[in-house]
Parts: C-alpha cells; structure tokens; sequence
C-alpha cells in the first residue's frame, strides 16, 4: 500500500508515510484505516509525510471526501495537530486545499514544505525522525 501509518504512541503521534503513485483509492483506504485503528485514540499529533511521493493521482473530490470523513470521525481529529509535507507543487496545492477545507472545523490541519517545518509545528523533538 503505497499509504502506511504507525503510531508513536510515547509521543501520541501517529506518522503516515506516502510513497510512489497515490491514487484517490489509496488515500480512501488510509482514510478508513487509521480512522479505525484504535492506537490512534492517544494521539495528539499527526504527520503525514509526502517526500516520497512521485505521482499524484488524486482528485480535489477526494481531498473533499476525506474532510468529510474525518467530519464524521468525531471529537478526536478535531483535536490533533496534523502536519502534512509534500515535496512538489501539485501535492502542496492539494495539501493546502485540505488544510483550508478543513477549517474551521479542524483548526491544528498544516501543509508544509519541510519536514523540519512541520517538526516544529507538531512540537516533536529535536532527536525525533520518521
């Protein structure tokens, strides 16, 4: 699956990788699964890394089904600090598309270029890498 997650659950912080071609079915599948995975219940943060992306095949309607999702998923992700890195111009565009639908529901939602942006943003560590 080109989308994974795992929990850290020592620093509440769930860490989603993305590599290679990432399709509208891709990140429905992730949607549904970290939606579902209890561990994300301590979390308090997020980063969704993108730097390993090299194909972007994803709809705006996606981005919008995803907001729409995480409506759904309650109190929890309106609270967690989401930090998202994307590594080229068409995957900023939609991270930042997601970070202003999400608003003014999920006010923490980031898009960044850097992973030591988002770093800081999350309040991760100085020693912390994905």
């Amino acid at each position: 699956m080109p989308i994974e997650h795992r929990i850290e659950r020592e620093l509440g912080l769930i860490v989603t990788q993305a590599l290679g071609e990432v399709t509208d079915a891709d990140v429905a599948a992730y949607g549904q699964a970290v939606n579902s995975d209890p561990g994300t219940r301590f979390a308090g943060r997020e980063l969704i890394d993108g730097r390993g992306v090299t194909k972007i095949s994803i709809t705006s309607e996606c981005v919008k089904r995803l907001v729409e999702a995480n409506r759904l998923a309650g109190q929890r992700a309106r609270n967690l600090r989401t930090a998202i890195v994307a590594a080229d111009d068409a995957a900023f565009g939609l991270a930042r598309m997601y970070e202003m639908l999400s608003e003014p529901d999920f006010p923490f939602v980031r898009a960044y270029r850097t992973l030591e942006d988002a770093r800081l943003f999350l309040a991760l560590p100085a020693w912390w890498k994905p």
